[in-house]
């Protein structure tokens, strides 16, 4: 595995101001498919891991079953009943997206998410890691009002 922080933030510079940016650094990991990447072991620090997955609505299945298959439900991924998960269902495109919102320690982020990777259906999960004090119920998702992509990660971040 390598790592590469980009503590010049060069690629975020592109869509947030300086001075948001202060607070932030990007980090890239790259990997085999066959390696397996922990969190608790790249990272050396305490927090939070806040899992965002999120699927679009399904046609073909009827509005309730529809809306019972959540994200987390479609991806088979089950929490015990101590974890914070937070649903919020917002319109992309005049489509229904069903959001799944997971705090985690960093030990319960690699667990949940073992089988995601950038190699398969990763492309609907993001994950902040973030201070231990703040929690999942801390956070706005007026960012998720917005029907632009790139404004909709730009609102995103600066929360």
């Amino acid at each position: 595995m390598k790592y590469y922080a980009d503590v010049n933030n060069e690629y975020l510079a592109e869509y947030l101001d300086s001075e948001i940016l202060d607070h932030f650094t990007s980090s890239w990991f790259f990997y085999d498919k066959s390696e397996e990447f922990r969190l608790a072991e790249v990272l050396d620090m305490d927090g939070n891991v806040l899992s965002f997955l999120w699927e679009y609505s399904d046609g073909t299945l009827l509005e309730k079953i529809d809306q019972w298959k959540r994200a987390l439900k479609r991806n088979h991924i089950e929490f015990s009943s101590d974890v914070k998960i937070r649903h919020q269902d917002y319109l992309c495109s005049e489509k229904k997206v069903y959001l799944d919102i997971v705090e985690t320690d960093f030990k319960g982020a690699d667990e949940a998410f073992k089988d995601f990777s950038a190699f398969n259906i990763a492309r609907n999960l993001t994950q902040f890691i973030v201070d231990e004090n703040m929690q999942i119920d801390d956070l706005n998702l007026n960012f998720l009002d917005v029907d632009d992509p790139l404004i909709r990660f730009t609102n995103c971040i600066k929360w």
